[in-house]
């Protein structure tokens, strides 16, 4: 299985059943040097508009890590003489950590973002451009971005001639992760990068001045400063780097971890899949792909905290999204609640606890 289809878009969910529900094929393939994965797609032409929402700002465990990274930026930055911080959140999604920084009078900083819907005089709806250039700007932060970028070098390079005094922070996953908790379904098509801690830190020389895991481990983050921007690891980005990979050989439990689904399923009046984003869709998209007719889409919910999702439908498998309160309504105590997320199991469980007369089945994704 060299070429698989995939959604497109994850993270933009279906108005109506009439969109198009836009699937489309890639190849992985691996840099073995650098545990380095990347996808060649047959179109790198995507749009990230209004619609597109990967925003898990509805959780507070998730309020509280950008809390935390405020305060580790912040840190490092007070410790490196900065007195005050001009910073640009490039690719910023909703602008939710751009309002959390400048609620801190310390931190004077802007985004960038298509998909922006607001109104803030912060947040730029269009993409960064060389006349944007400032050289005052001490801080570039890259959350969850550098793994969307088609030639990550060139791009980290072009912010460095916009902003050349700057230091940089880039957060995201890292593939070391991925494959060690068996995550086949973080494998998707808007994400072409799938850096290991090797990479992110030979696009700096390895001169990384400050790092570590974080969002229970399931990011990595690191500090540096584009005057450590090595033009040397171009070469990691070279076809002649890479051979071709699949799915089944970087994740050879998927097939086990899909029939333990299948049992559950079985077991079931109703599967509710909590967390209409990345996750919840792609592993859908798995399952009903690997066990195709034998599935009953009725017996498949989703469920979210984020207004903006209610009533709108999954990506490739179409399931409709309900608000969490409606799901006290539906839910009985022969469905079972799976869990896409590990990090988010205390609150649902704790809200789930909260506002039913029967403790829920619930099963977590590992």
């Amino acid at each position: 299985m060299n070429n698989i289809k995939l959604p497109v878009y994850p993270n933009k969910l279906l108005d109506d059943l009439k969109d198009d529900n836009f699937i489309n094929s890639a190849s992985i393939k691996i840099n073995e040097e650098n545990n380095y994965i990347i996808l060649e797609r047959e179109s790198n032409d995507l749009i990230f508009d209004e619609r597109y929402n990967p925003s898990q700002n509805s959780s507070d465990f998730y309020k509280n890590h950008l809390k935390k990274t405020v305060s580790n930026i912040k840190n490092f930055l007070k410790d490196n003489g900065i007195s005050k911080a001009k910073c640009v959140d490039v690719g910023c999604g909703k602008g939710e950590f751009v309002n959390l920084l400048n609620e801190d009078k310390y931190f004077n900083c802007i985004g960038f973002d298509t998909s922006y819907e607001g109104s803030s005089n912060k947040i730029k709806k269009r993409y960064l451009n060389k006349k944007d250039f400032d050289p005052e700007v001490n801080l570039v932060i890259l959350k969850y971005v550098l793994d969307y970028i088609y030639r990550p070098y060139e791009f980290l390079n072009t912010l460095k001639e916009i902003f050349p005094n700057s230091f940089i922070f880039i957060e995201g996953p890292y593939i070391e992760d991925t494959i060690k908790k068996n995550r086949f379904y973080d494998i998707c098509f808007e994400q072409i990068n799938y850096f290991s801690k090797k990479t992110y830190s030979n696009f700096f020389k390895n001169k990384i001045l400050n790092c570590g895991n974080t969002f229970g481990d399931q990011y990595f983050y690191l500090i540096s400063h584009f005057k450590y921007l090595n033009k040397n690891s171009i070469s990691n980005f070279k076809k002649e780097s890479f051979k071709i990979t699949n799915l089944d050989t970087l994740f050879p439990e998927m097939k086990t971890q899909l029939k333990k689904l299948k049992d559950i399923y079985d077991g079931s009046e109703k599967l509710w899949f909590w967390g209409a984003a990345r996750k919840t869709v792609m592993i859908l998209h798995h399952f009903f792909d690997y066990y195709k007719l034998a599935l009953n889409s009725s017996k498949f919910g989703c469920v979210d905290q984020n207004s903006f999702k209610e009533n709108k439908y999954l990506p490739s498998t179409k399931i409709k999204v309900l608000l969490a309160k409606n799901l006290l309504k539906k839910i009985t105590e022969k469905d079972i609640i799976i869990v896409s997320n590990p990090l988010y199991q205390n609150e649902i469980e704790k809200y789930l606890n909260s506002n039913l007369n029967f403790k829920p089945k619930i099963t977590i994704l590992r």
